[in-house]
């Protein structure tokens, strides 16, 4: 469902990695990519932020981050903060597409990041998978899937319970993640997907330090009552057709509700928090779009082409 024609375009398939799915560290998954670059804000991989060739990576802002080939960023334009990163347990491949071809999907610098999720397996009426996995500072994963096809349907989905706290005091974790994906062949050339996902965590946050103090104990914490959440929700509804022999359509309609929230005493580094009242910086955010495709595909001197 879209132009590949580039020669700067890499697909990750966790399942072959020796990496820690578990925790999403965005350092192993993506460390064999050139000129990638990550950024590591939290304990246990609740936001990937990834950059490309000088890029800021934070947030992942300079990609267009979609899963499935839809968007799940705050606002795709205006403002493409990732807050929702899918969970690795649950991802098939990730797609990078840079150069030409990333025009596109968009126009951020970065190009494409595209989260492929798992399929239920195709021979298999239901199969089950529960992974749970422990670590130091108190960290436990909960991983729990279930996938099948059983006539025309295909259906997966998860549910992930992820907790712990961080290396430094006044670092701790909470985070639940789900998603349900339904699809249906209509008869030979047509099929349609059903996709939802819910993500949602608390952390608290230790705060930043200034260059002195991290000298002085790079492990030490001067707030006690910083908080950060996010709650997100993403839904698509996804159609593919085959028209003819050489044209297809593709067409995705999705809609995101959610919102993130911090709080705290969000002043400069370098003051004491006063233990008066916090800041509350609040970010709700509500977008719906689509996008078809119809691609046309030519045989030259009968050779395929795009």
């Amino acid at each position: 469902d879209g132009l590949y024609a580039a020669k700067k375009n890499e697909i990750i398939v966790p399942e072959e990695m020796s990496i820690n799915r578990a925790t999403n560290n965005g350092r192993q998954v993506f460390a064999k990519v050139p000129g990638v670059n990550v950024q590591e804000t939290d304990a246990g991989g609740l936001q990937m932020g990834v950059g490309v060739r000088g890029l800021d990576p934070k947030r992942t802002t300079n990609f267009n981050t979609r899963q499935d080939g839809y968007d799940i960023a705050a606002d795709a334009l205006g403002y493409p903060e990732s807050y929702y990163t899918p969970t690795i347990e649950a991802v098939d491949q990730i797609e990078i597409v840079r150069g030409a071809a990333s025009l596109q999907y968009g126009t951020q610098f970065g190009g494409l990041l595209n989260f492929k999720m798992k399929r239920g397996p195709a021979d298999k009426p239901i199969e089950v998978v529960s992974r749970q996995t422990t670590g130091s500072y108190g960290f436990f994963s909960s991983f729990n899937s279930v996938g099948g096809t059983v006539g025309k349907w295909n259906y997966y989905g998860y549910y992930q319970h992820k907790q712990g706290s961080g290396w430094r005091p006044n670092s701790f974790f909470n985070a639940k993640a789900g998603y349900a994906q339904v699809g249906r062949k209509l008869g030979e050339k047509w099929s349609i997907d059903l996709a939802y996902s819910h993500y949602f965590y608390i952390a608290k946050q230790p705060g930043g330090l200034s260059d002195r103090m991290f000298e002085i104990d790079p492990s030490q914490s001067v707030r006690t009552r910083n908080w950060f959440n996010v709650n997100w929700n993403v839904a698509d509804v996804t159609i593919n057709g085959k028209l003819t022999e050489n044209l297809t359509i593709n067409s995705k309609t999705f809609g995101v509700k959610a919102e993130r929230a911090a709080l705290g005493f969000l002043g400069n580094i370098n003051r004491v928090d006063t233990m008066g009242s916090r800041d509350l910086i609040l970010g709700q955010y509500l977008n719906v779009g689509n996008e078809t495709r119809l691609i046309q595909r030519f045989n030259i001197r009968s050779n395929p082409g795009a």
